[in-house]
């Protein structure tokens, strides 16, 4: 009776249903697909969709997402074939986060060190900068949610070899790929283990926020963010305004230079070889 007893007290671990629906638009780019696909090799929590109908509202996405049985969405969306946004939200309440993915590097482009399995549960790395506003800590959660595998997940390696670091920039995030590596020869078991960058990278900046999943007003909004439209006019208004400013220097050293010509002074005259000679002449 003790043995049955004792059985009955040990806690069932039962799987996590925590699965992220992978979905992007029509004209995605190859680097933006290939980044997608290596989230998804080291994701193996995502389920796949094809290519989103931009004609549907984007809240269409929550009946795709329920289809599959997902509780989470990624969508990748390119824009004017040049820049791609990332929405993390949560089903069915929300919230949404838009984030601006720059500076991509695939796994294919950095051929990096480091030995991993790509169905390993990773550890996630949070920089103290994303407790600093309700903001970052919304964030915090979304990133949490998408890019952490579920424990005792069916398709998940039992062990930990890799390591997903999220660092803030200034107003942007930072996202790097760790592999963990070992030193057996070493004797000293604290030096053992080192970390390698051996996956992609990319920078995040957040642009908003939406109360719903894909829908529902926004309760915040990056000020400081400018999009690519806005940043090509304010680098044509900088080199507009540095043209400017070398064309008025280069007149007013061409007025320099007339006005010290038209200016004679006797004492630089009298030791030239033509003061001299007028000298000579007066005499």
């Amino acid at each position: 009776m003790q043995q049955e007893t004792a059985k009955q007290e040990v806690p069932v671990h039962e799987t996590p249903n925590h699965r992220v629906l992978s979905i992007y638009n029509k004209h995605i780019l190859a680097d933006h697909l290939a980044l997608k696909r290596d989230y998804e090799k080291l994701c193996p929590h995502t389920k796949l969709e094809f290519k989103f109908d931009e004609s549907e509202p984007l809240s269409h996405l929550q009946v795709l997402a329920h289809k599959r049985g997902c509780d989470t969405i990624i969508y990748w969306e390119t824009r004017r074939r040049k820049d791609l946004f990332l929405y993390l939200s949560v089903m069915p309440s929300g919230p949404t986060m838009k984030f601006h993915v720059m500076n991509i590097k695939t796994s294919k482009s950095m051929r990096f060190e480091g030995n991993f399995a790509q169905r390993t549960r990773p550890l996630l790395n949070f920089s103290a900068e994303f407790d600093s506003t309700p903001e970052m800590s919304i964030a915090k959660e979304l990133l949490k949610r998408t890019f952490s595998t579920p424990n005792m997940h069916f398709k998940m390696a039992p062990f930990l070899d890799h390591l997903f670091q999220f660092a803030v920039l200034k107003e942007n995030m930072q996202f790097e790929f760790h592999a963990y590596g070992f030193d057996f020869n070493d004797k000293v078991k604290e030096n053992d283990v080192n970390v390698k960058e051996a996956g992609p990278y990319f920078i995040m900046t957040p642009v908003s926020i939406q109360a719903g999943c894909f829908a529902g007003e926004i309760i915040w909004e990056n000020e400081k963010y400018l999009n690519s439209k806005q940043m090509r006019a304010a680098s044509r208004e900088k080199n507009e305004a540095t043209k400017r400013h070398m064309k008025k220097l280069k007149k007013w050293e061409k007025g320099r230079t007339e006005r010290e010509e038209g200016v004679r002074d006797e004492i630089n005259d009298l030791f030239s070889g033509k003061g001299f000679q007028e000298a000579f002449d007066e005499e």
